[in-house]
């Protein structure tokens, strides 16, 4: 969360203008406060699922009016984009695309964008045409977990989330679903909000 401290956010005690790191046990568990970030700064949390390493990057802060922040999320040995929108070199061993997770893991399709044979992709261009063929595609299957078919849970994004600078949450996304689905954070961010609509 983007704690931009202005307007009615002016008067907040401590941490303006900083990436708020969160966590939860549960959906319906209160929410504990683990990280303040500002620009250049990362935050990792280990353990994550079963990807290990997750990696919170905040890339640059926008403070101008309403204002925004840049950031990256991925873990450990995927292939993803850097704050300068390059690839960033993939560490090795990298993960194995057919290890599936656990039956009672909770997941999501990521909603950054990542290189496919040198172009830039993302999840809802692996739900188009030739699904098997493209998530048969090196780390595909561990970016987009759901649209893969791996065996876990999808969950929606619970609250706010950023969209092309604005909060948005999955009742927004909800109320026009046929037509916001094919946006990739949207999908991303609320997967059984969106379950059934396919996109190329």
């Amino acid at each position: 969360m983007f704690n931009r401290q202005i307007g009615a956010n002016s008067g907040v005690p401590g941490d303006g203008d900083k990436v708020l790191i969160t966590s939860q046990s549960s959906s319906s568990s209160t929410s504990s406060w683990e990280a303040a970030l500002s620009s250049g700064e990362t935050h990792t949390v280990s353990g994550w699922s079963d990807k290990g390493t997750l990696n919170i990057k905040v890339c640059s802060i926008d403070l101008s009016s309403p204002g925004k922040a840049h950031i990256l999320v991925y873990a450990n040995g995927q292939s993803v984009i850097t704050c300068d929108g390059t690839q960033a070199p993939t560490p090795s061993p990298v993960l194995n695309p057919s290890r599936k997770p656990s039956s009672n893991s909770m997941c999501q399709d990521t909603w950054l964008p990542f290189l496919v044979n040198g172009q830039s992709r993302n999840c809802v261009w692996v739900n188009g045409k030739n699904v098997e063929m493209r998530c048969g595609k090196p780390d595909v299957t561990d970016l987009c977990p759901l649209t893969c078919g791996e065996d876990c849970t999808p969950f929606d994004t619970v609250g706010s989330f950023d969209h092309n600078g604005r909060d948005r949450d999955c009742a927004y996304v909800a109320s026009r679903a046929s037509n916001r689905c094919s946006n990739n954070n949207l999908r991303s961010h609320c997967p059984v909000t969106c379950a059934g609509y396919s996109y190329d």
